[in-house]
């Protein structure tokens, strides 16, 4: 759900308002629910419940702040949040021991 929210944004600027956004843009703005709902996507349209609860979160005011303040804290780390890539743990356990 994390992509959902974005791609959304990004799909609601392109339909509604026939503009092309990047991903970065995209992460910043925050459409209303009206807007959401507008650009539910094709693997969430037989369950509109469950994108409902997607987008309610999405606008809650509370979720915002602490998804802003995750995002930042996020930018503050110096690589990759994710290093496993494709190996098993085991494998990644293995090449992170013998690392330098």
């Amino acid at each position: 759900h994390h992509e959902a929210r974005v791609q959304a944004v990004r799909s609601y600027y392109a339909k509604f308002l026939g503009t092309k956004i990047d991903k970065k843009q995209a992460r910043t703005i925050w459409p209303s629910k009206e807007e959401y709902r507008k650009v539910i996507p094709w693997w969430c349209a037989a369950h509109k419940p469950c994108w409902d609860y997607f987008v309610a979160r999405w606008c809650d005011p509370e979720w915002q702040k602490q998804h802003e303040a995750c995002r930042e804290r996020r930018l503050k780390m110096p690589g990759p949040a994710h290093h496993q890539g494709n190996r098993t743990l085991d494998a990644y356990a293995a090449s992170w021991s013998q690392a330098p």
